[in-house]
């Protein structure tokens, strides 16, 4: 149990020692450095220590799009070394070869007879159609490119994430739209994009692509033979709805068309399983500013398919649960065993689970993981299941949320010892058991506290999302 759980008391030594978070690999993190390997996307410098720099929150311009065209075309040697003439005055030096080539191949065109527009901003639909052109389809033939999100939501490409509404499109956004794409079948079916360009790849980042494929597949076959009823979920939580190759479908898909989905816990245990869903420590995703912090929320756990520690894997559950169940909760304890668990509430009882004693590991292989019910929440420290010992609670708390574990905070002064929320909650929090000198406290919370969180899905027109 204590290596499952020393994840989360690290991050608590770490503000003891008021040590750095470490910074979270974002999904366009991961694919940028992904395409990056394959030598199919180049950073604009490096960082402090050396690493490629990516400049994900920018939006792309025009040329940086169409270099990205012809790179997932597998034609940059021949763009390099052509002689190319276009009409444009206004192309940058490094950019000529890859407007040139994909003007003389049809690709692009430009703003005007005599202006490309390279510094213009692209757009989801503009990248979109870059893509689906990579993937041999023509637009105004087989989609419109001022709404090419259709056909590539049909063929997996960009998995409902745009629209006509779609929010500013970033270097982020197309990482993540050209991994996809070399994920994806050509047009009429047979290889995938990365197959089709294989040999105009950097060998050594096509070997550790293959590598984790090849990984993948393997756990594909062992995971088949896992069968969820085999767990012991309790009926009363719902059935399964949700099969093996539908949830393997999932893999890929938004968080908010695999919250649809799952319907039940039985159905979040078999998503996770297929989709192999896992647990890391040095991706974590808990960052601290100023004395708060949190882990990130159920849906950027669900796009990296992996969680940082008890509470990203109760952000999870909360996240795919909510509206599944009449309440969705969380309990947190602070002490020699810091953690975090979920509980749901159906018709007059309390469920409560440890999401982690499934798949922190990443094999699911502890059939045994039970799950505990209550008529009363403030039963559970009474009542503790030998799995947590009350030696390891100094401060137990229990809340309800539909969105993420709350912000808080943590202070010891050799003494006292504090487990901190902000104000806003003040009345949202169950305290279940306090030892001697511990006490939970509210504290004034400003979302400028929290900045380092963009689009964490807590805020609202600057006002904290909570369940009041």
């Amino acid at each position: 149990m204590r290596k499952w759980i020393s994840c989360f008391l690290a991050l608590v030594l770490l503000i003891l020692l008021s040590l750095p978070a470490l910074a979270a690999e974002s999904e366009a993190q991961a694919a940028a450095q992904t395409l990056y390997e394959l030598g199919l996307f180049k950073g604009t410098g490096t960082d402090a220590t050396g690493k490629p720099a990516f400049d994900l929150e920018r939006a792309p311009s025009r040329s940086e799009a169409v270099t990205m065209l012809v790179r997932l075309l597998g034609k940059e040697r021949e763009a390099l070394a052509g002689d190319w003439n276009t009409p444009f005055t206004d192309v940058a030096d490094w950019a000529k070869p890859y407007v040139g080539y994909a003007y003389a191949n049809g690709l692009t065109a430009g703003v005007s007879q005599t202006r490309f527009g390279g510094e213009n901003s692209v757009t989801a639909a503009q990248f979109l159609t870059f893509a689906l052109r990579a993937l041999g389809y023509e637009s105004g033939k087989d989609f419109s490119w001022d709404s090419a999100w259709t056909l590539s939501d049909d063929i997996g490409l960009s998995e409902g994430r745009y629209d006509a509404n779609a929010k500013r499109f970033t270097r982020g956004d197309a990482a993540i739209v050209s991994l996809a794409a070399l994920r994806t079948q050509q047009k009429g079916g047979g290889k995938t994009l990365l197959q089709a360009i294989s040999d105009r790849v950097d060998p050594a980042g096509l070997e550790v692509w293959q590598s984790r494929e090849k990984e993948q597949a393997a756990w594909e076959k062992q995971a088949r033979s896992i069968r969820v009823s085999d767990y012991r979920i309790p009926q009363a939580l719902g059935t399964q709805h949700l099969s093996f190759d539908r949830a393997l479908e999932l893999r890929y898909q938004p968080p908010q068309t695999i919250a649809r989905e799952v319907k039940s816990l039985a159905d979040l245990l078999q998503y996770m399983i297929a989709a192999r869903f896992g647990c890391t420590t040095d991706e974590a995703y808990t960052p601290w500013y100023d004395g708060w912090g949190y882990d990130a929320p159920g849906d950027a756990q669900l796009r990296r398919n992996k969680a940082c520690c008890c509470g990203g894997y109760a952000n999870v559950a909360s996240y795919l649960l909510q509206g599944d169940y009449e309440k969705v909760g969380m309990i947190r304890w602070l002490g020699g065993g810091n953690h975090e668990i979920n509980w749901v509430y159906q018709n007059g009882t309390y469920y409560v689970f440890d999401l982690t004693a499934y798949s922190c590991l990443g094999n699911y292989s502890d059939r045994n993981v039970p799950v505990w019910k209550y008529a009363d929440l403030a039963d559970f420290y009474d009542a503790m299941p030998e799995r947590f010992p009350k030696s390891e609670m100094t401060i137990l708390v229990a809340f309800e949320t539909d969105t993420a574990s709350y912000p808080w905070g943590y202070e010891f002064d050799g003494v006292r010892q504090s487990l901190i929320f902000p104000e806003q909650t003040r009345g949202q929090v169950q305290v279940l058991h306090l030892e001697e000198n511990c006490a939970v406290e509210y504290r004034t919370f400003a979302v400028e506290d929290l900045a380092v969180f963009p689009g964490c899905g807590l805020f609202d027109g600057g006002a904290l999302i909570l369940r009041m």
